[in-house]
């Protein structure tokens, strides 16, 4: 299982931080060593924000204001584009929530052995891509104060145990743990053989409010994917900033396009998920057939903007996606086989064309 540290973690690998680095002018290994700092940092000081009368509405608040499109400008800013602004931003979320981000960012210096303006600039990168990736979470944990405060009470532990020395847990709390349809850690995607149906594994009705634990995973994995693709070209170590060339405008406008489809296709695929695991007796199959028809035209729509990305970014993404998608067929043959499901089966037929789009 996976957690939100992990989760983030993955979003600043190797080359990305190498980029960032090299934007930032930094040194590629001291700006490894902030970005793996600052996740589990900037966690564990909502951690303890969430623990406060307030803090968890807060958080909650400021997790539903984000810009959908939040991880896509992550693109940008690490290759240069509007990069002071993106971290002018990240520093002002924590600043809004009563956090110090100069108090933050002098810790992470100390632990680093960096300068304070370097750690203060990984922190306004990190801070964002967190703030993008609990937006992304099942509405059911950031809609409300109570969602949030059981979510890091859940993930306290991971995040203690990714804490650099010389910060402080935060305080554990007595938070309600919330449903099913709201667990944290994420879950990895399952294989095809770990999705088959079985009545042991059949949600119960009435249909779950939230969406299925691994689906929370498929932004930060198709975003993953977008990013090492955008990315390939930079070298590692990168090269001092004179020596190296800019991406083309070209290059920037299709990772941004790629990163945008991966939070797009993350929402049809999530509710059409939903949707299907939902059904389990004749009257919910006949009250979603209105629904999965609505959920196949967008479902044919993303495969086809699939299918119009560049070749190279639709080989990235599609063993990911695949890899997504192999517990459908399993939900569409479990659907398609209860009695009555006759008026579902056109929208079933266009799912399962769709899904043989996601190919590279």
């Amino acid at each position: 299982m996976s957690s939100l540290v992990q989760i983030i973690t993955q979003l600043f690998g190797a080359q990305i931080v190498a980029r960032t680095a090299q934007t930032l002018g930094l040194n590629p290994a001291l700006a490894q060593t902030l970005a793996t700092a600052a996740v589990p940092a900037v966690l564990n000081a909502l951690a303890s924000l969430a623990t406060q009368p307030d803090g968890a509405r807060r958080i909650a608040e400021q997790v539903q204001s984000q810009d959908n499109n939040i991880l896509s400008a992550l693109v940008g800013a690490v290759s240069g584009q509007n990069t002071q602004a993106f971290l002018l931003t990240g520093n002002g979320m924590l600043a809004s929530l009563g956090i110090d981000p100069d108090i933050l960012s002098n810790k992470l210096a100390h632990i680093a052995g960096a300068g304070p303006l370097q750690a203060h600039q990984i922190l306004g990168l990190v801070t964002p891509a967190i703030f993008g990736t609990l937006a992304q979470q099942d509405p059911q944990i950031w809609l409300s104060g109570e969602g949030i405060a059981s979510l890091f009470d859940r993930e306290r532990s991971a995040i203690s145990a990714a804490l650099p020395p010389g910060i402080a847990a935060a305080p554990a709390t007595q938070a309600v743990p919330p449903p099913e349809s709201q667990i944290a850690p994420v879950d990895a995607p399952p294989s095809s053989e770990q999705m088959r149906y079985t009545p042991e594994s059949a949600p119960p009705a009435p249909a779950p409010r939230g969406l299925p634990t691994w689906v929370k995973l498929l932004i930060p994995l198709a975003i993953l994917s977008a990013l090492m693709w955008y990315f390939k070209p930079a070298p590692t170590p990168a090269p001092p900033p004179a020596q190296s060339s800019a991406p083309t405008p070209a290059a920037t406008q299709v990772a941004t396009e790629l990163a945008a489809f991966a939070q797009k296709a993350n929402i049809v695929i999530g509710k059409t998920m939903a949707a299907l695991a939902g059904i389990n007796n004749g009257e919910q199959l006949a009250a979603s057939a209105p629904n999965l028809n609505v959920l196949a035209g967008e479902f044919a729509a993303a495969a086809e903007t699939f299918g119009k990305l560049p070749e190279v970014a639709r080989r990235e993404l599609a063993g990911p996606m695949q890899a997504i998608l192999a517990g459908f067929r399993e939900q569409i043959g479990r659907v398609r086989a209860m009695a009555g499901s006759e008026p579902v089966r056109p929208a079933l037929d266009k799912i399962e064309t769709a899904i043989n789009g996601f190919k590279g």
